[in-house]
């Protein structure tokens, strides 16, 4: 195969590497030439060069050189990498080589192509591409990346940067000099995001305060780091008031890493809390299932209460300060202020396994509850405005175990 310089396929070689300059070819003449998209391949670079090069289109016309025979491409042609930083040529004798230095080169790059003179010796400080790289890998083992987290000035591993998908994709692309990347978020927030790129657990997340949780899994999501996002609601039961310690719970019993509750054959209606605050925004959803009906007394009540309530020693609507689906005497009641506001026995069926699932619109400030994943009723009362901990409360022997973390079923 020979060359015609205004053959198609030359002529788009060109025009697809020229735009936006990502590296340059250094031709025979000493000519530059800057391109956006680089070559696949020696047969590529060398179409790229004869459109420019005189010299390189004469070599080819002259019928020696098979742009199909990658072997002779290389005993007519050679391709060397510059890393002009650190003053560093590359042995380029394959396609693999090319793409190899293309991946590997984090500055920009410079691919001189020349004629190669017979019995010429190889230039001095030439490398090769398994050398090139094993130096390229060390250096951006030892680079950290600037960035401008809406004007608070961060500087990170590059490792660490490149564990976050968006922040990879951004420094693929040429930038001035030292420049930091710009990245508009809540610094507070994607401190956090950087703290689980360096390989934070799931639990740090847990430690969080509910608003800056939220934030940060909507900030993880968007940099790609689905396996952050928590999906749903997660809270442990406490016997402790979440926000004020001298309140305490003396008659509950917790178990199974303390997602199973009940009390024990001596009746005392008592409440315990989920041990996060639901967030004041969207949608927070989990279930109760009814692992056993008591002997001694069957009565429980599910719901929420405000950051205001103390009576633990008491079920959870007993102060006005609490929300309840509660199982009574054998009849399902929504509930308020210690008495019932609707009975729904029929609707809303008990037994010993049935998914209780609790969700709050807080945006609304709605209460809705589910049976067995479907949606039955809502709350008449609405608790918008409030700070709302999720509640239990249990009579006697009554387990009722819950499930966090859900996805709303809506």
């Amino acid at each position: 195969l020979k060359l015609n310089a205004s053959q198609p396929f030359a002529r788009s070689c060109f025009s697809r590497m020229a735009a936006s300059p990502e590296w340059k070819l250094r031709l025979p003449s000493g000519q530059e030439a800057s391109y956006s998209e680089a070559p696949k391949s020696m047969r590529e670079l060398v179409l790229i060069g004869a459109v420019h090069c005189e010299r390189i289109a004469a070599c080819l016309k002259a019928g020696a050189t098979s742009v199909a025979d990658p072997a002779s491409l290389t005993s007519s042609f050679s391709v060397l990498g510059l890393d002009e930083g650190q003053d560093t040529k590359v042995s380029i004798v394959s396609d693999e080589d090319i793409r190899c230095y293309f991946v590997a080169a984090v500055r920009p790059r410079t691919v001189v192509l020349d004629l190669r003179a017979e019995g010429a010796a190889r230039p001095a400080g030439t490398v090769s591409i398994r050398e090139f790289v094993a130096a390229q890998e060390l250096l951006k083992a030892q680079e950290s990346v600037k960035l401008n987290v809406s004007g608070k000035f961060r500087e990170v591993h590059r490792m660490t940067a490149e564990r976050i998908p968006l922040i990879a994709a951004m420094l693929r692309f040429p930038r001035d000099g030292d420049t930091p990347l710009f990245i508009d978020a809540n610094p507070k927030a994607f401190d956090v995001v950087l703290e689980l790129a360096r390989g934070r657990s799931r639990m740090y997340m847990d430690s969080l305060e509910p608003s800056l949780k939220a934030l940060v899994c909507e900030y993880a999501e968007y940099c790609g780091l689905p396996a952050v996002v928590v999906l749903g609601f997660e809270f442990l039961l406490i016997a402790t008031h979440p926000t004020n310690k001298a309140v305490i719970n003396t008659f509950s019993f917790m178990s199974q890493a303390d997602t199973v509750y009940t009390t024990g054959v001596r009746p005392q209606w008592n409440t315990v809390f989920g041990s996060v605050q639901i967030p004041q925004t969207g949608l927070s959803y989990w279930e109760v299932e009814v692992s056993k009906l008591g002997t001694t007394n069957k009565d429980f009540l599910v719901g929420v209460v405000t950051s205001t309530f103390i009576q633990v020693g008491g079920a959870l609507d007993a102060s006005g300060l609490g929300w309840a689906l509660g199982f009574i005497s054998d009849a399902v009641q929504l509930r308020q202020g210690g008495q019932a506001v609707a009975t729904l026995s029929d609707a809303f069926p008990i037994t010993e396994g049935t998914r209780i699932g609790i969700l709050v619109d807080s945006e609304r400030g709605s209460l809705m509850f589910f049976h067995n994943g479907e949606f039955k009723l809502a709350h008449t009362a609405s608790m918008k405005g409030h700070a709302l901990f999720p509640a239990l409360s249990v009579c006697a022997d009554t387990v009722l175990k819950i499930k966090t973390g859900l996805v709303p079923p809506l």
